[in-house]
């Protein structure tokens, strides 16, 4: 199961681990291996698909059992195609769903923001393949429940917020990302890591597209949403045994591993010396600038994760389909973007990622501010167009840093990048939500022009970084492991 576009010498590098930091190469693939992409593309198309059925699922639960409005006032909420109610009951339900979607996403997130303190240098001894295997079946079990809720009229909306639970103690987003960002590095060289970490953001960037058009026309065709939570949790089901059955360990070194021996704070004092330790032509400096940098321009993600679609539904009265098919096309034109930056752009006209990365986040930020000036479907479109490479700022950021780092510090760094990113779900959604309730009849937008400023803040950071690889005289230079200095 090979990722379209890769070449032979990339598909040698997937199933093996990286045991010869030397010179970098990795070893030959098992027999039998399945690429990790192919699980998680299962795991992120489920995701896709439930997202905006979960969002009409809690605005109905809070209407018919927190506001106690009638089945048949609240009914339109489940309604893929259409909205049949006023604007006022749509305000009302959003202003207390808003509450209920931070209390679920801050929940989400408290045990992976400890857990990425400790997960760096433990997969660093016991493997990246745990790290994605928790997460799936975290998931897994969560979606099992939230079916279970579905199935439960007599429940309100607060018992979505429970549901989550075991997806954040195995992990959430930030240990999945971790995981999948080790392995990618593990199982590529310096010459086709960029391609490589693409690869993985591809699996996303197709996954979503695919789900999210996909979702209105399977809830309207099962007519139920409890069935397409329980297609959900097939997905999961089948991701959960593909990465154990058939995803290799890519390092072979690894020594077995239980979930328990996780928090150990002799985990968190190596991961902090070898992060914050000095380094040569202003390694250390570089290094935490992208960290910040990248952590802050997470915030916005964040934020307005959960907002999007309501914002539209608010402010330009949107079904879940034309929000879906929106989301699908802007999806489609992220990843011809990122193609044309990562096979044709650099390739040919040699661009460095710390440069590519400067442009994706202007876009982005572009993007943010057009999108909340919007006041009809064209200008949602003109911002998706805009950020036409914002997704490739991750992919190039991680490549930068994995070019310039030394093998052994590559799972660290990505664990303190996880651990900051993993700092946006508690803070963001408090921050978004309640701007968001209370601009939500003047200024809608609001939130948008608050990631705006966000952006241009991050970019300004990250702006940096080649003024002080400028002065070092160094590009790509990567940095000796027993250097301390800088």
């Amino acid at each position: 199961m090979e990722p379209v576009g890769s070449n032979s010498n990339e598909s040698e590098t997937e199933t093996g681990g990286n045991t010869n930091n030397s010179d970098d190469q990795p070893t030959q693939p098992h027999k039998f291996a399945v690429y990790l992409e192919f699980p998680l593309l299962l795991t992120m198309l489920g995701i896709a698909i439930s997202g905006a059925p979960t969002s009409n699922l809690l605005m109905y639960r809070t209407c018919l059992h927190s506001l106690n409005h009638t089945v048949e006032e609240c009914q339109s909420f489940l309604l893929p195609e259409a909205i049949n109610h006023t604007q006022e009951l749509e305000d009302e339900v959003q202003h207390y769903a808003t509450f209920v979607t931070t209390a679920r996403t801050v929940l989400q997130a408290v045990v992976p923001a400890v857990m990425s303190l400790f997960i760096g240098v433990w997969s660093d001894k016991h493997g990246r393949k745990p790290l994605v295997v928790w997460p799936v079946l975290g998931l897994f079990i969560s979606s099992g429940l939230t079916v279970i809720y579905s199935m439960l009229q007599s429940l309100g909306p607060w018992w979505l917020v429970a549901v989550v639970l075991p997806f954040s103690l195995s992990g959430g987003f930030a240990v999945l990302y971790i995981g999948s960002m080790c392995y990618a590095s593990d199982t590529s060289t310096i010459e086709n890591r960029t391609v490589r970490i693409l690869y993985m953001e591809m699996v996303y960037i197709i996954a979503s597209t695919l789900g999210s058009y996909s979702s209105p026309y399977i809830l309207k065709g099962v007519g139920d949403i409890t069935f397409l939570l329980l297609m959900e949790t097939t997905l999961y089901a089948f991701a959960y045994a593909v990465t154990v059955v058939f995803v290799n360990e890519s390092l072979l070194t690894a020594t077995p591993g239980t979930f328990h021996t996780v928090l150990n704070v002799d985990h968190v004092r190596e991961f902090v010396k070898v992060c914050f330790k000095r380094k040569p032509n202003h390694g250390r400096a570089i290094t935490l600038l992208v960290v910040i940098a990248t952590g802050l321009f997470g915030f916005p993600v964040y934020g307005i994760s959960g907002l999007m679609y309501l914002y539209t539904r608010n402010k330009l009265h949107w079904t879940m389909k034309d929000y879906t098919t929106y989301k699908s096309i802007s999806t489609v034109m992220w990843f011809l973007g990122s193609l044309l930056a990562i096979r044709v752009l650099q390739r040919y006209f040699r661009i460095r990622d710390i440069i590519f990365s400067l442009v994706a986040y202007m876009s982005d930020s572009v993007e943010y501010l057009i999108k909340g000036l919007a006041t009809t479907t064209w200008h949602m479109y003109l911002g998706s167009v805009v950020s036409l490479f914002g997704t490739t700022s991750g992919t190039f950021l991680r490549s930068f840093l994995s070019k310039i780092l030394p093998q052994t510090d590559i799972a660290k760094t990505f664990a303190l990048m996880g651990a900051t990113q993993a700092l946006c779900p508690l803070l963001a959604p408090i921050l978004y939500n309640t701007l968001y309730v209370y601009t939500i009849k003047t200024f809608p937008g609001a939130f948008l022009v608050l990631s705006f400023g966000i952006g241009i803040i991050s970019l300004s950071l990250l702006s940096i970084v080649p003024c002080l690889q400028r002065r070092a005289g160094a590009t790509y230079q990567t940095i000796n492991e027993d250097d301390e200095q800088e």
